[in-house]
């Protein structure tokens, strides 16, 4: 065993990290084994890291407890896994992500943002209910405006606030109640007296439940 410890310690200097954990783990409690197997299997998630060989380097580093900057080292190897995996569906990305956010880690929360957050965009302005978009509207006409949801968590919801506001300054806010990723939906509005109604601007805003701005557009409304 003495001659394993020493082409344990050997490897270990040499740099060769990986063959120096194996040569460790195998040695157990042979004097001061473990202490060295900690060593090298941080020098491992270090080397890994720097490889950018992300999801091994949390696998060795989670390992380490407080050792030496394992935490520091540890966060940013979750944060480059999130950035080479920015995948909705990940569940270690959405992890990770949640973690290092709750932190204050540079640069989690706008990736988290990213990839999870509520986005909204319009697809058309259109008079018809589900019609084409055009580039002006009538104001004898109901004024629609389509628009699709995307982000969010897997399997996420949300209360989606949207507002029109039209010319003359009146405005009409629509919930959509618990939707989700995909959703399609329309804001209407119409002149109960449109030969009255002035002509100008109608405005398009979309809100999350915290008073978030996702989206915003504006379409001419003419005779």
């Amino acid at each position: 065993r003495e001659r394993d410890y020493a082409e344990a310690v050997a490897m270990l200097e040499a740099g060769d990290y990986a063959g120096a954990e194996e040569a460790f783990r195998a040695l157990g409690s042979f004097e001061d084994s473990q202490d060295l197997l900690l060593d090298a299997r941080y020098h491992l998630g270090c080397q890994l890291l720097e490889k950018e060989k992300y999801a091994e380097a949390v696998e060795k580093l989670s390992l380490c407890g407080d050792y030496q900057n394992t935490d520091w080292n540890l966060k940013n190897a979750k944060m480059g896994y999130c950035r080479t995996h920015a995948d909705r569906n990940d569940a270690k990305t959405l992890s990770y992500l949640k973690e290092l956010k709750a932190v204050y880690f540079q640069g989690a929360a706008a990736l988290y943002d990213e990839i999870f957050g509520w986005k909204v965009e319009i697809t058309s302005f259109s008079n018809k209910e589900w019609g084409d978009n055009q580039e002006t509207l009538s104001k004898y006409g109901v004024l629609y405006v389509h628009f699709e949801l995307t982000g969010g968590e897997p399997g996420q919801s949300l209360v989606l606030r949207t507002v029109l506001t039209v010319p003359g300054g009146n405005r009409g806010t629509i919930y959509h109640n618990d939707v989700k990723d995909g959703y399609k939906g329309y804001s209407s509005f119409w002149f109960h007296d449109p030969d009255r109604a002035p002509t100008g601007t109608l405005t398009f805003q979309a809100y999350d439940e915290a008073g978030k701005l996702l989206c915003t557009g504006s379409v001419k409304v003419t005779k």
